[in-house]
């Protein structure tokens, strides 16, 4: 059986899973990244760390920092401490954080880009951790 080329190159494209509980900016987010990844969508924390014990192949996470239940700064814990690959393949993007989170995010030295944030900024910064990921 022949694969068509097209699904192929779908399927070897990189896949991204973009965390934020504002549906609005996870649809933009992933619209800003469609054109080079395979995106993924999690209303929150919990969402998020579901698919990966599901073992749902995700290359990058792409998290917001601020959300109701399981913020993004608990998810990253959460890949920290079972010891997940995720957790160096993981970008924050944040419209404002609390002391308590901004310390995390330099403690732990997850990249914070943040919003509004340009196409070619996240792109870039996704594709390096993807290519991080890789190695």
């Amino acid at each position: 059986m022949r694969q068509d080329p097209a699904s192929s190159v779908l399927q070897e494209r990189p896949r991204v899973l973009v965390v934020d509980d504002d549906p609005l900016v996870r649809r933009c987010v992933c619209r800003l990244l469609e054109s080079a990844f395979v995106t993924l969508g999690a209303e929150d924390g919990e969402t998020a760390l579901a698919l990966v014990r599901r073992g749902v192949r995700i290359d990058a996470v792409v998290s917001d920092v601020m959300m109701g239940g399981m913020d993004g700064t608990e998810l990253h814990r959460q890949l920290v401490a079972s010891e997940h690959p995720l957790a160096r393949a993981f970008l924050f993007l944040s419209g404002g954080m609390s002391e308590i989170q901004r310390a995390y995010t330099r403690e732990s030295a997850v990249r914070v880009l943040l919003k509004p944030v340009a196409r070619a900024e996240l792109v870039g910064a996704v594709t390096s951790l993807c290519r991080a990921g890789a190695l």
